[in-house]
């Protein structure tokens, strides 16, 4: 159909059920790119959020806060579309070498028995989500607790206002999609690329309430602190 109505340029958007993807077509036919981060056969030209500047850029903001226990509640399927890059950078970057590994939970989906138990025995005083939705399962599951911890989103959306996190600029990576595909248009490019073009968007900072406000004076465009002796630069 696609080549009947002489459509030669293609933008797969992202696959939120799915860790992968597998595209049967006539390639030669079309420019192609994929929204997103899922591995993709054959791999084509992609744009996506850059989830370990992302949780990167979590980790600097709770460093500056003065959070010493961060912990991360982590969809596993999310992680693996990601190629582990939240979890990558949650292990660098964490205040405590010696506990990162224990202060990450991969779940397939919410479990409030099971988080709960591991809540408890984290003691954290800031946990790390995917989405805002899940903050307020997690208040449920911690009770009376949740008043003293705080709540950091990997991928808010901006318009809900409540949450602090990094939003991924959904508008920016279908934009660098469009593009990608243009350009091989513009270039006559059609077909499996030889070597595909990654786009990654790192998202901005969204300063929401479920963080303590950062002290005065306190600006991440500076040089901050964080384990394993190593350096964290933030960009504004």
């Amino acid at each position: 159909m696609l080549k009947a109505r002489g459509i030669a340029g293609i933008v797969f958007s992202g696959c939120e059920s799915s860790t992968s993807l597998h595209l049967e077509m006539d390639w030669k036919f079309h420019a192609a790119a994929i929204i997103g981060n899922a591995p993709c056969t054959p791999e084509l030209h992609r744009a996506g959020y850059h989830h370990f500047m992302g949780m990167r850029r979590i980790m600097a903001e709770l460093d500056a806060r003065g959070y010493k226990r961060p912990v991360a509640v982590l969809e596993s399927f999310v992680n693996e579309r990601a190629s582990r890059a939240l979890e990558a950078a949650f292990l660098v970057y964490h205040p405590s070498p010696s506990r990162a590994r224990s202060s990450l939970i991969l779940v397939p989906e919410m479990n409030g028995r099971l988080i709960r138990a591991w809540l408890n025995r984290q003691r954290p005083d800031v946990v790390i989500v995917i989405r805002h939705s899940m903050i307020a399962s997690l208040k449920k599951t911690l009770a009376t607790k949740s008043d003293k911890i705080g709540f950091a989103v990997i991928s808010i959306e901006e318009e809900l206002g409540s949450s602090s996190g990094v939003d991924p600029g959904h508008e920016m990576v279908a934009a660098n999609a469009v593009d990608l595909v243009i350009g091989q248009l513009l270039r006559n490019e059609t077909g499996v690329p030889e070597h595909p073009r990654q786009l990654l968007f790192a998202g901005h900072w969204v300063e929401g309430r479920s963080l303590r406000p950062k002290p005065v004076g306190t600006e991440l465009g500076t040089q901050v602190s964080v384990s394993r002796g190593a350096d964290l630069f933030v960009e504004r």
